[in-house]
């Protein structure tokens, strides 16, 4: 279970660092189909478990006393052993809303008080052990943020093909009321985040029923959509916002001009977790872009430590992705998490050159199998270029 203090958009992080040294680790950490021997996780938490060839999948239990959002985020300790599979158990307790869902990751909203449950298994079938690492994150609704986003009017032909009118700007903060005005077919406006964090908003609209997606950047084309659905009467959309501008596009399903009224609260999950010069998980992940050189060190003291970022593409780019470095390998990622660089243990994948369409993608930058189980140390540098 888990309080969140007013002053924070993020629980203080709990870190549990479990091994499984067992040869049943069905016995230590509840991995079975069904719920009642599921273990139980806090926010904050980072866990460690060691999976055989045939273990039935391992069930977890989230305790929340309050509405709010959780993010659920499981990797592979090396690019060898098959990656996770992370599936919400609705039938154990809770149903839980999806807000983003990938491999590995999954990012729900609580509507209520009381226990979630999910379960991790492998996509496929493993050979031998494979180690794996669950980070969760969690935060409350109705708690200030420490966060300002802001509601712009925006320009017709930024939003739509067809030019949507402009529609009254405004500002909020601390997640309350925005702005109130009446919907004319279509309308569009953007929310930017200022901020260096990516953030989990949820979208909340009262009055009249608008059909609403949320879009990533600056275009709203299909691969840039990042939820949908029809708001109002307290129905709620929610996305995973990256720092930038993000539109939200809307537009009445009744006949004439209705009020209506909008609720965005953001979440910050990203202040936890292990102290890291970047991320592990995906939802974290450092934003670069074109043309640009990160530096980063793979270090922690479980020789399992990875980097995440991510980039957007707003048209067709040839694109070269190369790390520096001793023994470190990188995977390329489509916005679903779904790997675009086919990894088969023997071709070099510190150097990556591809074609690629508009939209987001992700890169992990992991260590090689010389130093899983050693210090896990290698300092580097991750350069992206285009080429013409």
């Amino acid at each position: 279970m888990f309080v969140r203090h007013p002053s924070k958009t993020f629980l203080p992080a709990i870190i549990l660092w479990i091994f499984l040294l067992s040869s049943n680790p069905a016995s230590l950490f509840g991995q079975a189909p069904d719920c009642s021997g599921a273990a139980q996780v806090n926010a904050g938490s980072t866990l460690r478990l060691t999976r055989q060839p045939g273990d039935p999948v391992s069930v977890f239990q989230f305790d929340t006393l309050a509405p709010g959002v959780v993010a659920w985020s499981a990797s592979a300790a090396d690019l060898d052993t098959p990656p996770p599979s992370l599936v919400p158990r609705p039938d154990c307790g809770q149903v839980a809303e999806p807000i983003r869902t990938a491999p590995g990751s999954q990012v729900l909203r609580l509507p209520t008080a009381g226990s979630y449950f999910v379960a991790l298994g492998s996509e496929e079938p493993l050979a031998s052990s494979g180690a794996y690492k669950l980070r969760v994150d969690a935060a409350t609704e109705a708690v200030v943020p420490t966060k300002t986003l802001t509601l712009t009017a925006d320009a017709p032909a930024s939003c739509s093909d067809g030019g949507l009118p402009t529609v009254g700007g405004g500002t909020f903060t601390d997640g309350l009321i925005v702005v109130a005005q009446d919907v004319d077919p279509w309308d569009c406006d953007v929310l930017s985040d200022p901020t260096t964090d990516p953030l989990v908003v949820v979208v909340e609209a009262d009055g009249a029923m608008l059909r609403s997606t949320l879009y990533d950047g600056s275009t709203c084309e299909p691969q840039a959509r990042l939820a949908e659905g029809v708001l109002g009467d307290g129905a709620k959309i929610g996305a995973v916002f990256h720092p930038g501008d993000h539109r939200l596009v809307f537009d009445s399903l009744e006949t004439t001009p209705t009020p209506y009224t909008l609720d965005v609260e953001h979440f910050d999950l990203c202040q936890g977790g292990e102290q890291d010069d970047h991320a592990d998980t995906a939802l974290c992940a450092t934003s670069i872009s074109l043309g640009s050189q990160t530096t980063g060190v793979l270090d922690n003291a479980y020789g399992d430590d990875e980097d995440r970022f991510t980039f957007r593409l707003e048209q067709r780019t040839v694109v070269a992705l190369d790390v520096s470095g001793s023994g470190l390998h990188m995977v390329l990622e489509d916005a679903d998490g779904q790997r675009l660089s086919p990894w088969d243990g023997c071709l070099d994948s510190s150097y990556l050159v591809r074609d690629l369409g508009p939209g987001r993608y992700g890169v992990r930058v992991v260590a090689g199998a010389s130093h899983i189980g050693g210090d896990g140390t290698s300092a580097y540098t991750l350069s992206v270029t285009t080429i013409p």
